[in-house]
């Protein structure tokens, strides 16, 4: 990877990836601390972090597009990404850009580990379930009043 394609990957993930309640990745380290507790070793930590930030990441990847598709104007009280400095529909390679680097810290922390292959089909299947909802969303603006 080129310098500058690394210099706008980090742009991508500063902005979209980071400053919201980070929730979602917190709450996978919290559980893993209780589910583990004594056993709990720094490795352990370490993952369980890595984890929080791929569910941190496909959260970003995911409202990159989706604020693409609804036109959306902000996202956390800032301009949503596609609407930053005039980047548009561009923005859609940025959110496949961060979904590949989801797998990539997956295969790279995980790809050794027994559950490797169980934590890609929950992403893959957690990203199935919400384009589906995405599509539903869809056609829900164009639907007639008798499809309800």
């Amino acid at each position: 990877v080129r310098p500058d394609e690394v210099a706008w990957i980090r742009k991508v993930l500063d902005y979209n990836v980071t400053g919201g309640k980070m929730n979602r990745g917190l709450m996978v380290v919290e559980s893993g601390i209780l589910l583990f507790g004594d056993r709990c070793t720094n490795d352990d930590l370490c993952r369980f972090a890595v984890l929080g930030w791929v569910i941190e990441m496909l959260q970003a990847w995911l409202l990159i597009a989706d604020d693409i598709m609804d036109s959306s104007v902000t996202r956390r009280g800032q301009p949503c990404w596609y609407k930053k400095d005039g980047l548009g529909v561009a923005a859609i390679n940025d959110a496949f850009l961060v979904e590949m680097l989801l797998f990539k810290a997956l295969r790279r922390h995980f790809g050794d580990r027994p559950e490797y292959s169980r934590l890609v089909d929950l992403v893959m299947e957690t990203t199935l379930q919400t384009e589906l909802g995405q599509l539903l969303d869809i056609k829900c603006d164009t639907a007639p009043l008798s499809a309800f």
